[in-house]
């Protein structure tokens, strides 16, 4: 069981998880340079980017740089819904 207040959110929380995944999702992958590039592209113009932040500054960028750009959509979305999954079972009251 879980208060009241969580049973009211989660419902929620939950779609409008679901509400921007779709959204962000239907909009495809933007260029930067607003040409029709394949996604691998755009993911290496990205990494590129970050990779040109000075490291003594963001040092937290280049340590998970790997992950920044990793995963697909699918990934990425059943990963946070785990996130959101596992918010909620930590409220449940034994």
């Amino acid at each position: 069981m879980v208060g009241d207040r969580i049973a009211a959110y989660a419902p929620d929380l939950l779609g409008l998880y679901l509400g921007a995944s779709a959204y962000e999702e239907s909009l495809g992958m933007a260029s930067p340079t607003g040409e029709d590039l394949p996604p691998e592209e755009i993911v290496g113009m990205i990494r590129g980017y970050f990779e040109s932040m000075p490291a003594d500054r963001f040092p937290n960028v280049h340590a998970t740089l790997d992950e920044l750009v990793s995963g697909g959509p699918d990934e990425r979305f059943e990963l946070g819904l785990e996130i959101i999954t596992r918010g909620f079972a930590s409220y449940i009251q034994r």
